[in-house]
């Protein structure tokens, strides 16, 4: 079964070098990209979590196919450190790396989403410093982007409106923020700044957050199990440095994905169009490029 995953994950959207050229051949529409798991080279433990927040993040813009899109992320609370992390790139990386993929694996990246979030593989911000580490997969290898920045520190307006959210009582709060307008609401019962993605800075841990057009974060569950935090070390990481550097690369990746992916080699990229027929993309290729963050206005 792992070969077979494999094969399946090289041809969804990898490269190979084929007559002295790059090669990609996607298994899905050109309109859209996935961010790629990056295989983890070794571990170390840097906390142990007393809470752990389950969040399903969902888009508004459906699959190719019709289907909602949607990834859960794993938020894990410790003393020191708070650890986010895609799940469906978590998985994906363990059952790529992992010596006989078991059953299991597999059964646990069916129930962690359609596909990536492609907002970050992880996410390990120090409580002390007040600094993030960003990782994200690359959009077309086997790869890790990396990128640190200060956590944000959002101006919020409050708000005496309630809601109930996966069984606590929230209030709502709005700001600006990365170039959306964002409505979150907040647990007072949980007095932990924090939430899904960049979002925090709320007496009360964010259970609900939302643009109001284009992205939904919900929490779905809630765990006060102990359980141990990890950092990874992959394999092939470019550090981009900043957040600047990091979305410009993005940028790229949507505006100009066959100069990005070709890097100045020659490639060839492989696709179907809407009745099934081969195509081949060129330097005129673009996807429709809407990312959740741009810097600050």
């Amino acid at each position: 079964m792992k070969k077979m995953f494999l094969v399946a994950l090289l041809l969804g959207m990898g490269w190979l070098g084929a007559y002295g050229q790059k090669l990609m051949v996607l298994g899905g529409s050109a309109d859209f990209l996935l961010m790629k798991a990056s295989r983890i080279r070794d571990s170390v433990q840097i906390d142990r979590s007393f809470l752990t927040v389950r969040y399903r993040f969902s888009t508004a813009h459906p699959s190719p196919d019709g289907s909602p899109v949607w990834c859960d992320i794993l938020v894990q609370v410790g003393e020191r450190y708070i650890k986010q992390t895609d799940l469906c790139l978590h998985y994906d990386c363990l059952i790529w790396t992992a010596p006989a993929a078991s059953e299991s694996l597999f059964a646990a990246r069916e129930k962690a989403g359609v596909r990536p979030s492609n907002l970050f593989s992880e996410i390990v911000c120090d409580r002390e410093s007040r600094e993030m580490q960003v990782v994200c997969g690359d959009f077309f290898q086997d790869a890790a982007k990396m990128y640190a920045q200060p956590l944000p520190q959002i101006t919020w307006k409050l708000s005496e409106e309630e809601q109930t959210v996966c069984g606590y009582t929230c209030r709502r709060a709005d700001a600006r923020f990365g170039g959306r307008n964002w409505t979150v609401w907040y647990a007072p019962e949980i007095p932990l700044a924090t939430g899904p993605w960049k979002l925090n800075g709320l007496p009360g841990l964010i259970l609900r957050a939302t643009d109001n057009r284009d992205f939904t974060f919900d929490c779905v569950g809630i765990d006060q199990c102990p359980a141990p935090v990890m950092r990874y070390a992959y394999e092939n990481v470019q550090d981009l440095r900043t957040l600047h550097n990091y979305l410009r690369y993005e940028r790229s990746c949507y505006e100009h994905p066959f100069q990005t992916f070709a890097n100045g080699e020659p490639a060839l990229i492989v696709s179907k169009d809407a009745l099934g027929k081969t195509v081949y993309l060129d330097e005129s290729w673009s996807i429709p490029y809407n990312p959740i963050e741009t810097e600050d206005e």
